[in-house]
């Protein structure tokens, strides 16, 4: 303080304020810029600084006035708060320390009045009624335009800085802020106010540009306040809306379409970060205007501070000015939300922090973890040990005394002696996928292959399959035909599928026909001929011939058909099968008659036997072909939905499924087989599943393998959710120390 009998400065401006039928008077030294808002007694107590006044005589006035007590101290503190602003004369304003803090770095760049006294005249036009309209019209058609194609545009820093976009992205997002504050210098310059001073600063290691606004709050109108906060914002949608424009009426894949897009990209993505209101951005300071309360972040922390003083501690009142009740509110509810963020926002910062340098240093890369987060947070944790100092100098009297430590001492071993005494359950827990106790499932594994599996959980697992050739990959030559729906309950040996094919059924008749052929030379081999045998032999043949004749006809003419794609496949393989038939039937017979006229010979007779073996072993092939084409039900259950699109068929025993609970490896020594489990599955989230595990599996994962009845029927293959495991009972002691101790043991001892 300078002097005993403290003098304000005569140039000091005063704008009156009311607010809720309450008068604030903001109050600025106009040569250092700087600003108070103050109340009305407040406001009284400056009046009284007039070079006539000791704080003793300004003390005594204020208590014959409002009748509220101050003492002497309260008021040299108000003129010390003064002097620090540079409010008083002799005094000097005390340095802006916010660029001390790593937090908060502040970087004062130049004074842009000369500039704007250029520029408003060549821009006042924007904030004409039509250009405002056109301007809002533009914001709501490219607004549509990007929520209609918002899938295509990213939404997180690795997508949108990659390697061949981050020059754009940077040249873009420096000219937008520029602008940015720009359209909040010539909003204030609008209405009648000064900007002194832009720049650019790092906030909680985040680029930002500023621009100091401060004479916004000499405006008489709450309005105009807001406009000039909102400025910025409404420009930078303005941008937003035309670059998303311009993005869909350019052709995709050249150089203007994606400069568009990301420029676009990038409006939206600062526009959402501007709008937070926890930092003293433009959604803070929009927040404060509307609220009409300056430096609420600040006030508001101090509120919660004092409240937590008072509250928790036992300690004296330390605020001159009590807060009414409409800024108690807002300094409480805001004060609490903008803590948690901050609490949020520095703890993702000091995780991601040691997982970078511990990551890559281990031990080393700790340490420096601590070093740097010393260095960044050390202003933090210096306030913050200050006040918690200066509550003990006031409460340690009152702490210290006998009584007091020998009931802290009582309490610590109260509570020791609970935390080894009472016991807790110890779980664990992890994402859970359901699957069938029993399940027979066929699938497509090939062009022309078939696979059936079959499995059978429990503690001795089964499982098998079977693969099924078919005769062509051809879907019209082969056909699936699934005998069951969906939902269906079978019960054992029930038919699930047909295999149908022509193919097969046509070399079925064939090698038939063969061996009939076959065994007629045989006995015509071993029999002796007549002259009314060969009489009607010479019938057959001819009667065989007439039919190949008719039958090759008829296979021509289906070739030249199906040359034409006038008649399927399948009616052209018919037909040849026809032919093949007859074909076979006329050399069989003439073979017969040959036979019928010569004499049998003994090697004649073997090869004939021979072939008939031959066509005996085909024909038992094909016929188990034909019954293999068919597939029953192993067990009684229902078919279920398929889970990929190779299945065919899903077969299920529903009474009891299986869980597969996928558990960390740090959990596997407290794991045991006969644990009992709870589930929640997403389609009944508000429905507890309980089971019992029945084996672990540590490859390639520590995996439970669990039992859960099913007696409803609820629950189905392939669902997911979420399961816990109890391990037992353990002390709260000894829960405790087994985090503490594997965290040293493992993670510490793997640094160094």
């Amino acid at each position: 303080m300078a002097t005993t009998r403290p003098k304000v400065k005569a140039n000091l401006q005063v704008q009156i304020q009311t607010v809720e039928d309450i008068n604030y008077y903001v109050v600025k030294e106009p040569i250092g810029g700087k600003f108070v808002r103050l109340r009305e007694p407040e406001y009284f107590l400056l009046t009284r600084l007039d070079g006539r006044h000791t704080p003793e005589s300004a003390a005594d006035q204020f208590i014959r006035t409002y009748s509220k007590k101050i003492t002497v101290v309260d008021v040299e503190k108000f003129i010390s708060q003064l002097d620090r602003l540079g409010f008083l004369e002799g005094g000097s304003a005390a340095k802006d320390q916010t660029g001390g803090s790593i937090l908060f770095i502040k970087l004062k760049a130049f004074d842009p009045q000369r500039l704007l006294d250029w520029l408003y005249p060549r821009t006042k036009w924007l904030f004409s009624p039509l250009a405002v309209a056109i301007q809002l019209l533009l914001v709501i058609v490219g607004a549509a335009v990007f929520f209609a194609h918002l899938p295509e545009f990213p939404f997180s820093l690795r997508e949108l800085f990659t390697a061949a976009n981050i020059v754009t992205v940077v040249v873009g997002l420096f000219l937008l802020v520029t602008f940015h504050e720009f359209a909040h210098a010539l909003a204030c310059r609008h209405y009648g106010g000064t900007v002194r001073e832009m720049g650019f600063l790092l906030l909680y290691f985040q680029p930002c540009f500023y621009c100091n606004l401060s004479d916004a709050y000499l405006f008489k109108r709450r309005r105009e306040r807001i406009v000039v906060t909102l400025a910025g914002l409404f420009f930078q949608m303005v941008m937003w809306a035309f670059f998303t424009i311009l993005w869909r009426l350019t052709n995709e894949g050249y150089f203007l379409n994606q400069l568009f897009y990301l420029t676009a990209a990038v409006c939206f993505a600062t526009l959402l970060f501007n709008l937070n209101p926890a930092i003293k951005l433009d959604g803070y300071y929009l927040l404060a205007d509307y609220l009409q309360i300056p430096n609420l972040r600040q006030k508001a922390f101090g509120y919660l501070w004092e409240r937590i003083r008072l509250n928790l501690f036992g300690c004296k009142p330390a605020l001159m000015q009590t807060p009414s009740r409409r800024e108690a509110q807002i300094y409480f509810w805001y004060g609490l939300l903008a803590t948690l963020y901050s609490i949020l926002l520095i703890g993702f910062i000091l995780y991601r922090g040691a997982q970078l340098l511990i990551g890559a240093w281990h031990g080393t890369g700790f340490l420096l973890f601590l070093l740097v987060g010393l260095a960044i947070f050390h202003r933090l944790i210096g306030r913050f040990s200050a006040a918690l100092r200066s509550v003990w100098r006031e409460r340690k009297k009152v702490w210290m005394t006998r009584k007091r430590i020998a009931f802290y001492t009582l309490a610590i071993l109260i509570i020791v002696a609970l935390g080894m005494i009472l016991k807790v359950d110890q779980t664990t827990g992890g994402p859970a996928r359901l699957i069938a106790g029993e399940s027979y499932i066929v699938r497509r594994v090939g062009p022309a292959l078939l696979e059936a599996e079959y499995f059978k959980g429990g503690r001795n697992e089964q499982r098998n399959s079977q693969l099924f050739q078919l005769a062509s990959a051809d879907p019209s030559v082969t056909r699936i035909i699934l005998c069951a729906n969906v939902g269906d309950l079978v019960d054992t040996g029930d038919t699930l599928l047909l295999i149908a094919s022509t193919l097969s059924a046509g070399l079925l008749a064939e090698a038939v026909s063969e061996l009939k052929k076959s065994e007629a030379e045989r006995r015509l081999l071993l029999s002796n001929p007549k002259f009314e045998e060969i009489a009607k032999k010479k019938a057959d043949v001819k009667q065989a011939e007439a039919s190949y004749e008719a039958a090759r006809r008829e296979y021509n003419r289906s070739k030249k058909l199906h040359g034409k794609n006038l008649i399927p496949d399948d009616e052209l393989e018919k037909k040849a099968a026809e032919f093949n038939i007859a074909n076979s039937a006329w050399q069989s017979k003439k073979s017969e008659l040959k036979l019928l006229k010569s004499a049998p010979k003994a090697e004649e007779i073997e090869r004939i036997d021979a072939e008939i073996e031959k066509l005996i072993a085909r024909r038992d092939y094909l016929q188990s072909q034909a019954e293999a084409s068919t597939i029953v039900s192993p067990f009684s259950g229902t078919l279920v939905g398929t889970s990929g699109h190779n299945e065919i068929f899903h077969l299920a025993r529903m009474e009891s499924v299986m869980v597969e609970i996928k558990l960390p490896e740090s959990d596997f020594d407290i794991l045991s087989p006969t644990a009992p489990i709870q589930l929640r599955v997403a389609a009944y989230p508000s429905q507890p599943f309980v089971g019992e595990v029945l084996k672990l599996r540590l490859s390639p994962q520590l995996t439970a393998i669990a039992a859960v009845a099913n007696p409803d029927g609820i629950l189905l293959p392939e669902m997911s959710g979420y399961a816990k495991v109890n391990c037992g009972k353990i002390s709260l002691a000894s829960l405790s120390l087994r985090k503490i101790t594997r965290f040293f043991r493992l993670e510490v001892w793997s640094w160094f």
